[in-house]
């Protein structure tokens, strides 16, 4: 690594421009906490940039980075804010203006944070004078951003006010040996020197160690990462958790409510997660988008560390929706269960042709049985498995994996029988293996574990299975999708 790249030289300076963002926000500064987003800093920073702006953008990432740790909002009217570069004219032009009392509110204010009715009795001011010493220091910076051609006229008080906090950060350097001002070698430079001083209370406050404050041999983090970013369209972001919950080929980061980020290791994985939530409309497919972004990152507890986090929201808006990178465009909608009218007129011709059509079987209901309706849809290593029944009934369905018996769903209550509710009334889902079987009744179906168990033991489990309900819940109605024999 060169020697001198900001994350060796400002590693010190860096380390505490973070750890004083985690304090002030009430964030416990841990060795693990502090690595991660000096870390998430380091991804971002150009190895060239100076030392101020390091310092600068560290604050900024590090407010960010917490805000989303602690799940509130962050975004200001101002964001573009932040990547203008800090004057250095401006800071002179304070330090030349600044009377005693408007160098307390400077410090105290906009450098530590407290708020102008807590200064009063720290001062001995009345609030009006210092509120009239803080509009004076939003009028020199005004007057200095002027002179150097950046309009700011119309700045309102609380965007001058941001950019204050951020010059109260400002330290010009150079400094000496912080082992030397931290012993109380260099008084003057210490009530000075925002980047000393915050040091200093950090270690005197044990929340930072002195050791933290030197470079590691490899200080500037080299990972690499893909990812995919999702937008979901406002209609469609509902869905977002579920899908997340759904992909199991890596870590998710949900940001703002309607932008995903997956960690794309298991890209297969990803893009069959992504044709089942089209194809089920969880989101429709013109509800979502996704660009895939490879960049410098790691994932931690946090989430995604580095810039890829920032890219993917503008990156993903050059995508058109119902559209993802690898992909293109995402499948469009299965078709639908069949009507009743088709069901109960054709279910003769269906029973009929039922060897022939690879074994798709409904066992003929018991009288008072609840209507049933169910399609089998081989697809995605497995079977789409569409069905419809009455809402009081009990529902229960059986997939044959690998010559095994799995008990995929047994729900009563409209709750337990949710997770595979279309919305209309109707059911849908996906289950892996070679054959399935559903069953609704009007009451309990408790023996159906047991039924379950000693069907395994038949070379024909299914329909062992489908005879055994049938014996013991003759009101019941039963549906199997059964594989043809080799």
């Amino acid at each position: 690594m060169d020697s001198t790249d900001i994350a060796k030289t400002g590693w010190a300076s860096i380390t505490v421009s973070v750890a004083w963002t985690l304090a002030t926000n009430k964030f416990r500064v841990e060795s693990e906490v502090l690595k991660d987003l000096r870390d998430h800093v380091l991804l971002h920073l150009d190895p060239s940039v100076p030392l101020q702006h390091a310092e600068d953008q560290a604050q900024h990432l590090a407010r960010e980075f917490v805000a989303k740790a602690q799940r509130r909002p962050h975004a200001t009217p101002w964001a573009q804010d932040a990547s203008m570069p800090l004057s250095p004219r401006w800071h002179k032009a304070l330090e030349a203006s600044l009377s005693s009392l408007s160098r307390a509110v400077f410090r105290q204010h906009y450098g530590n944070g407290r708020p102008l009715e807590g200064l009063e009795e720290a001062l001995q001011v009345d609030l009006l004078t210092l509120e009239m010493a803080r509009s004076g220091l939003r009028e020199v910076i005004r007057d200095a951003a002027i002179k150097d051609e950046v309009p700011m006229e119309d700045w309102p008080a609380e965007r001058m006010d941001a950019l204050l906090q951020r010059l109260a950060a400002y330290s010009p350097g150079p400094c000496p040996p912080l082992a030397e001002v931290i012993d109380g070698l260099h008084p003057e430079h210490l009530a000075d020197c925002p980047r000393c001083n915050r040091a200093n209370r950090l270690i005197r406050e044990g929340l930072l160690q002195p050791a933290e404050l030197r470079p590691t041999p490899q200080p500037r983090p080299a990972g690499q990462v893909q990812v995919m970013a999702l937008h979901f369209h406002p209609d469609g972001k509902r869905h977002l958790p579920a899908v997340a919950a759904e992909y199991a080929g890596g870590r998710t980061q949900a940001l703002d409510g309607d932008l995903l980020l997956m960690e794309w290791s298991e890209p297969e994985e990803g893009r069959a997660v992504l044709r089942l939530a089209a194809e089920l409309e969880s989101p429709r497919r013109e509800h979502l988008r996704g660009a895939l972004l490879q960049g410098p990152g790691r994932w931690s507890r946090w989430g995604l560390l580095g810039p890829l986090g920032s890219r993917a929201r503008e990156e993903v808006k050059t995508r058109s929706w119902g559209a993802v990178d690898g992909i293109g465009e995402l499948p469009g909608p299965l078709p639908p269960p069949p009507s009743s009218r088709w069901w109960w007129a054709g279910v003769g011709l269906v029973t009929a042709l039922s060897g022939v059509l690879i074994g798709a079987m409904l066992l003929s209901p018991a009288p008072n049985a609840t209507p049933l309706e169910v399609q089998f849809t081989p697809g995605r290593e497995g079977l789409w498995v569409a069905f419809d029944t009455e809402d009081t009934a009990t529902v229960a369905l059986v997939s044959l994996e690998g010559g095994h018996l799995q008990l995929r769903l047994q729900g009563e209550s409209p709750v337990e029988k949710a997770e595979v509710a279309t919305g209309d009334g109707s059911y849908r889902t996906h289950v892996q293996g070679e054959g399935a079987l559903v069953v609704s009744a009007p009451g309990v179906l408790g023996d159906l574990p047991a039924l379950i168990e000693r069907s395994q033991r038949s070379d024909r489990p299914l329909e062992a299975l489908a005879g055994r309900i049938r014996a013991r819940y003759p009101e019941a109605q039963i549906a199997t999708w059964i594989p043809e024999e080799p």
